[in-house]
């Protein structure tokens, strides 16, 4: 199976994600694509793969994020490297 996680967007405004990265605390990070957006009261899966073949049947919408590895734990840094979440 494939692995994935969620980005929820609780505002009333879209968030560009372009810029920032995903990482593990041990230092590795990869960059989520450009001009890749979480529209308002919504929600953006991040996967391995946009095939939903390859990632456990996700939906249409999921982003793609070639080379993606997630360990236990995961970092989500913004486009300035301060980690969100």
């Amino acid at each position: 199976a494939g692995q994935w996680f969620e980005i929820s967007n609780l505002s009333s405004a879209t968030v560009d994600l372009t810029g920032w990265t995903v990482g593990s605390p041990d230092g590795g990070s990869t960059p989520l694509p450009a001009g890749t957006r979480v529209s308002p009261r919504s929600f953006l899966v991040v996967a391995g793969s946009a095939d939903p073949t390859e990632n456990d049947g996700l939906p249409m919408g999921t982003v793609g994020v070639p080379g993606l590895t997630l360990g236990p734990s995961l970092l989500l840094s913004n486009g300035r490297g301060f980690v969100e979440d």
